[in-house]
């Protein structure tokens, strides 16, 4: 059944602790994590939030990824959202800031805005090359360790999408809240 009071609990949890479930913590305080663009550029953490948003706009224009343009009111346009997240340590202490703006793509039409999905990921030479290298460091000694190691562990690209080959067709998105058109 429909209970009102659960989905406004369900929010204020959402927005008041980090997505993953654990609180994240600033200078002491805890952080609240942005639904979008407005409720972050009025949380304690704003200039944080900013600088973030900022980050990211900075590696679309450096890497190219699109173009301002006038659209027609014929042509389809797909909005653009906000989504943040603090990443945090061991002891839920926020070490980075990210935001990221995101297309809403659950707003295309299958047949008529597009007619085939993919999703970029890393390449098979690059997993070869990243394991080559830690055969190659095979038998480093590592410090508090009794025996010598080679220890492969998870990372991360940061925005490795931007680089993806895309398909040639033109696809319109919104400009994100907060990015100062240029035309």
């Amino acid at each position: 059944a429909y209970d009102p009071q659960r989905r406004d609990r369900a929010r204020r949890s959402a927005t008041t602790s980090a997505r993953a479930g654990n609180a994240a913590y600033f200078k002491g305080e805890a952080v609240s994590v942005p639904r979008n663009y407005r409720q972050a550029m009025v949380s304690p953490q704003t200039a944080e939030w900013w600088q973030s948003t900022q980050d990211h706009l900075q590696m679309h224009r450096e890497q190219g990824s699109w173009r301002e343009t006038i659209v027609l009111s014929s042509q389809r346009v797909i909005p653009m959202q906000w989504v943040s997240q603090p990443k945090t340590d061991e002891q839920d202490q926020v070490t980075k800031w990210k935001a990221r703006a995101v297309a809403l793509g659950n707003l295309q039409r299958p047949g008529i805005d597009f007619d085939q999905t993919f999703a970029p990921t890393i390449r098979g030479e690059q997993v070869r090359l990243l394991v080559a290298v830690g055969a190659s460091l095979k038998g480093a000694q590592l410090r508090d360790h009794p025996s010598p190691v080679t220890v492969l562990s998870s990372g991360d690209v940061s925005d490795a999408y931007l680089s993806a080959d895309l398909i040639d067709d033109n696809v319109f998105i919104s400009l994100p809240e907060g990015y100062s058109p240029k035309l």
